[in-house]
């Protein structure tokens, strides 16, 4: 056990990784929930004009859009989901970032991170950071 370790309570690390990991300053998130909007509107048939509105209450209430619209009765195959809402977002804004790399790597604890995307975006957005 390094010193590092066996001088810290905690087993492991936990992050999120959207708006946090990278900066929000981004648009990743914004990008997304346009992505969602357009998902309501060309794969459910929503209206244009309530998909925005649709979306925060699905998310409110279910947890997330592809939660509240399994609910609602869709039957929505999880990967076409998410290839749709991720497949666009501007990943290019995304840069390395040695200095945070390297402070996260010198840490000695396991590292877990969080996202309510699905497991292709995470490794895009990490291995986009580097």
């Amino acid at each position: 056990m390094d010193s590092c370790r066996g001088s810290s309570p905690f087993d492991c690390l936990i992050f999120d990784l959207d708006d946090t990991l990278y900066s929000s300053s981004l648009g990743i998130g914004q990008a997304l929930k346009k992505n969602i909007d357009d998902f309501l509107v060309e794969k459910c048939g929503f209206p244009e004009s309530k998909a925005s509105t649709l979306r925060v209450e699905l998310f409110k209430k279910y947890g997330s859009s592809l939660a509240g619209l399994r609910a609602l009765g869709y039957d929505i195959d999880a990967d076409d989901y998410h290839s749709f809402v991720h497949g666009r977002l501007p990943y290019d804004r995304i840069k390395p970032d040695p200095q945070l790399r390297n402070l996260i790597r010198s840490i000695s604890q396991r590292k877990i991170i969080f996202t309510n995307s699905d497991r292709n975006h995470a490794v895009t957005v990490l291995d986009r950071w580097g």
